[in-house]
């Protein structure tokens, strides 16, 4: 019954949306918008064009490579961030500063030092990613319990093994 609900709802806003959209291109015409079966045929030529395919195995490349840095650097520093704490609340601010800036405003930037390519893909898509991460995880290695880090000092462990072992 619910799921029913659910895919009667869906079909609706579905049939809105696209009712909203054709009349929008009566309203403004063909030069501001494509209509909504014309811009259905156009991405069914395009799935079935054998040059499509390679390109988004190279997007998939490039995101893939994009989260396996985000999460590795993202982790590390975060980490780094959070069990520092004289260092944590220093940098904080500047992630944060940096995190507000429309990424899109650097996208010429990276341009000029990578290049267009697959490399200017995968810096972007880093720049939108590491940062949360970082932050996320510096504010949650702060939120541990003090008597656990304590612990972990009395039984002489590692930055890494504390990391490991308690965060």
């Amino acid at each position: 019954m619910i799921l029913n609900r659910r895919m009667t709802d869906s079909l609706i806003m579905l049939l809105v949306v696209l009712g909203v959209w054709q009349a929008l291109y009566a309203v403004v015409g063909a030069v501001a918008l494509s209509p909504p079966l014309a811009t259905v045929a156009n991405a069914w030529g395009l799935l079935a064009d054998a040059d499509f395919w390679p390109n988004v195995a190279s997007t998939f490349r490039a995101l893939g490579l994009a989260i396996v840095i985000e999460i590795g650097l993202g982790l590390l520093v975060g980490a780094l961030l959070g069990l520092n704490r004289l260092a944590g609340e220093v940098v904080e601010p500047l992630i944060m500063g940096f995190y507000a800036v429309p990424k899109i405003v650097l996208y010429p930037v990276v341009l000029m030092v990578c290049g267009i390519g697959v490399t200017s893909v995968v810096v972007f898509a880093v720049m939108h990613g590491i940062l949360p991460i970082i932050l996320f995880t510096m504010n949650a290695l702060r939120a541990i319990r003090p008597i656990f880090l304590r612990t972990g000092r009395v039984l002489r462990l590692t930055t890494a093994q504390t990391v490991w072992s308690i965060a």
